[in-house]
């Protein structure tokens, strides 16, 4: 089965790349006849919210019958698609080959159903599958491969096999004649082409075995057949038409009795892909540890262990998962550069946009308000193409009007214009999104928003850059370490807040720096630890 999702407005096509969204739907492939590909649309919250309760259900019921998942998903591979094949039967027009892949299906449907005899299909008809079964097996055999033939049919197709031996046998003779008289080696009944300047030409020709007609470049040769040969094609074509005619008597006679059941039939085929496609998202969920989400009605979310899995690829072993609450209203996070504020960002949009689209989740546990809606802005320098700059593009998007439960996500909140009115502005909004019934998450280095009250204020934990007694960090281990932890703080614990504001300074240490800069640098850095202004030292 090959996943994709439908509808592509959800996420921009340039995040879609990033953050690998493909490669995660990968993850989901297997080989499923009855499901070659699925198309996942944004689900609405209540249809969320039953689709991942269903998902947990049938997992208890699997795990409390103690039924082997991978025995489930063989016997689900070995079922057909039926796609097509439903049109015809909506329509009575039912082939033999149709028989042979219903009759199949039918039958190891049967077995599927006793596997899953502690968790059932709910069905209107439960004996529809044994009903059509008694209905298709008179009219085959060998496993519904061909139709029973009674004594008359029996007689026509004995005769059209004589005519074939016989039909055969003069071929072979005639064609050798042809050979005889003309060099020609045919085999019936195909058309021999020839080249114009071949030697013996006036021969074949003249041949009244064979017919001759000329083209632009080359001569084509065709079979002259003799009187007696389509006499016995003659025959051989009225048995076998008498003989269609036997057989599409009986499979109209087999449609019409089938028939009565088709309503019943695509509801029950209709809840076997669903159940087959749940069968799928739980095997991929314990092949690659991910977790079902779990709803509240209280808007926000709390994501523990979270995976961005195109970064943990990237870092190969050394990646850090993400842990955070995030509530209802504002919501800012705090930290220096280079210390995964983006990563967090974009780590959460991750989760929320799978969970939207009916997806696990790479975490260990997800609990959340259904994210029925999920925008994201993320750092930009503007488009020329529209004419815009980066900060008429984050004014755009943050004035439009957003539904109640909108998870709204923002890097760099208003850093796209002066420090002064940038601050101001992020100031103005985070005091206006935390009385809304939204979640509104950002990220923003400016110090003031710290004195915010009754938002929910989050700081990068990250590692320390140096060591006064030691070393620098080194800035290959420092990459390794992203993104950090994350810990909940308040406006009471400002000082502590504002000490972490200056990790740019150890970043900058990470650089091969001129001794002067190194020395103003580590000065710098004392006073913030002793809670110095540093722009108030002494003129250098």
């Amino acid at each position: 089965m090959i996943l994709e999702f439908k509808n592509s407005e959800i996420i921009e096509e340039s995040l879609y790349k990033e953050l690998k969204f493909d490669s995660f739907l990968s993850l989901f492939e297997i080989k499923m006849p009855i499901l070659a590909d699925k198309k996942l649309s944004p689900l609405t919250p209540a249809y969320g919210k039953k689709h991942f309760a269903d998902l947990l259900s049938l997992e208890l019921s699997m795990k409390k019958a103690n039924t082997d998942l991978s025995v489930l998903i063989k016997q689900s591979q070995q079922l057909p698609y039926l796609d097509t094949l439903i049109l015809f039967f909506k329509k009575k027009e039912l082939e033999q080959f149709h028989i042979f892949t219903l009759g199949n299906f039918l039958k190891k449907s049967t077995g599927l159903i006793k596997t899953e005899k502690a968790f059932p299909l709910e069905i209107c008809r439960p004996d529809i599958y044994s009903n059509m079964l008694n209905i298709i097996k008179p009219f085959t055999d060998n496993n519904f491969s061909i139709f029973t033939v009674d004594p008359f049919e029996r007689k026509i197709l004995n005769k059209i096999e004589v005519l074939t031996h016989k039909i055969e046998k003069e071929l072979i003779a005639f064609e050798k004649q042809i050979r005889n008289s003309t060099n020609l080696k045919m085999v019936y009944p195909y058309i021999k082409k020839i080249s114009k300047s071949r030697g013996d030409l006036s021969d074949i020709v003249s041949s009244h075995f064979v017919k001759v007609k000329r083209t632009d470049n080359k001569y084509l040769v065709d079979y002259n057949l003799p009187d007696s040969i389509k006499e016995l094609q003659k025959e051989k074509s009225l048995l076998y038409n008498e003989y269609k005619v036997k057989i599409s008597n009986r499979l109209l006679k087999l449609n019409n009795l089938l028939s009565p059941f088709f309503y019943y039939f695509k509801k029950v085929y209709e809840k076997r892909e669903h159940r087959t496609f749940n069968y799928i998202l739980l095997w991929a969920k314990k092949k690659h540890g991910l977790c079902i989400p779990k709803f509240k009605k209280k808007y926000g979310i709390t994501l523990k262990n979270g995976i961005l899995p195109a970064l943990n690829e990237k870092v190969k072993g050394n990646y850090k998962p993400l842990t955070i609450t995030l509530n209802k209203g504002s919501n800012l996070l705090s930290g220096a550069n280079m210390t995964g504020k983006t990563t967090v960002i974009k780590t959460v949009f991750f989760n929320l946009s799978l969970i939207l689209f009916g997806l696990p989740v790479p975490a260990e546990t997800v609990n959340l308000s259904f994210p029925e809606n999920i925008r994201i802005l993320l750092k930009s320098s503007g488009d020329i193409n529209k004419n815009s700059s980066g900060f008429t593009r984050e004014l755009s998007f943050i004035t439009k009007e957003n539904p109640q439960g909108t998870f709204i996500l923002i890097d760099e909140f208003f850093q796209s214009t002066n420090p002064v009115c940038g601050a101001k502005l992020s100031e103005i909004y985070l005091s206006y999104f935390k009385k809304k019934e939204i979640v509104f998450f950002c990220c923003s280095h400016y110090p003031d928003l710290l004195n915010i009250k009754n938002i929910n204020l989050l700081m990068m934990q990250d590692a320390r850059y140096h060591d006064f007694d030691n070393k620098k960090l080194d800035f290959t281990d420092f990459i390794k370490s992203i993104p950090f932890e994350i810990k909940k703080t308040d406006s009471t614990k400002i000082k502590k807040v504002q000490k972490e504001a200056g990790k740019p300074f150890y970043l900058a240490l990470m650089y091969p720096v001129p001794k002067f800069v190194e020395k103003k640098i580590l000065s710098s850095i004392k006073r913030i630890e002793n809670g110095t202004d540093i722009f108030k030292s002494k003129k250098d």
